[in-house]
């Protein structure tokens, strides 16, 4: 007969419990951060500043003190938040993986106009640094000088998300469900571009323009200049509107 152990092996422990999914959020949790305007991201683990458009750190108070810093939410709406966002398991969106190429545009993120290399993965928003990098990783250099360079270098006028704030990490293309130019040529930090309702509202103001000199050479040019000799110089729209005032033919 077998005698039975005196020291008995324990039973093996429970599995360790990993940490809360967003599936395992309760409707109050979900609505405390929905609240706090905070977007819980899956798969991919991190937690979003909506109005910020970029993924936070959870580390610590970190979360805590981006809301008071940042959007000036008082200390009661914040209290136990840090030990909500310690359970969730968050990773440091540093080391999240970017997301692949051609996704629609996530809609908690920010979504930035930039620059794609043709010759190697190299994205960003700024124009100089695009420059930069052709001269310095390719050799391209006072491509500048020559039209349509862009086009045979680089993709402009691409869509592009980042976990973190700045593209600081790097970024991934979005795909608009309308079509993106990538012929836009770059432009200088610090330039402005052109402006389209101000480009169109100066068209039709020349237009105008051409139009009452037209008349005016029709027959009333006499009269408007002893007008501007009587009174000083007048400009030709002003003429031409206090003219129509008086009801003459012109």
């Amino acid at each position: 007969m077998a005698l039975s152990s005196p020291h008995p092996h324990p039973p093996p422990p429970p599995p360790p419990s990993g940490p809360t999914t967003p599936h395992s959020l309760t409707d109050k949790q979900r609505q405390r951060l929905e609240a706090l305007q905070l977007y819980l991201n899956e798969p991919e683990p991190v937690l979003i500043c909506r109005p910020c458009g970029y993924a936070l750190k959870p580390f610590g108070v970190r979360i805590s003190r981006h809301l008071a810093e940042k959007h000036d939410v008082p200390k009661p709406q914040r209290r136990g938040l840090s030990a909500l966002v310690k359970s969730l398991g968050l990773g440091d969106p540093n080391d999240v993986a970017p997301r692949p190429d051609g996704l629609p545009p996530h809609e908690a993120l920010a979504v930035t106009r930039g620059h794609a290399c043709r010759h190697c993965g190299y994205r960003t928003a700024s124009d100089d640094l695009v420059c930069r990098h052709l001269s310095k990783a390719h050799g391209i250099k006072d491509s500048r000088k020559r039209d349509g360079w862009q086009r045979d270098h680089i993709h402009s006028g691409v869509l592009l998300q980042s976990w973190s704030q700045n593209g600081a990490r790097g970024y991934w293309i979005a795909q608009s469900a309308t079509p993106v130019s990538t012929t836009t040529p770059p432009r200088e930090t610090g330039t402005p571009g052109m402006d389209g309702a101000s480009a169109a509202q100066r068209a039709l103001l020349a237009a105008a323009h051409d139009a009452e000199r037209a008349q005016l050479a029709s027959g009333v040019r006499a009269t408007a200049t002893a007008t501007a000799t009587a009174t000083g110089p007048v400009d030709v729209a002003f003429q031409t509107g206090w003219m129509r005032r008086t009801g003459w033919d012109l």
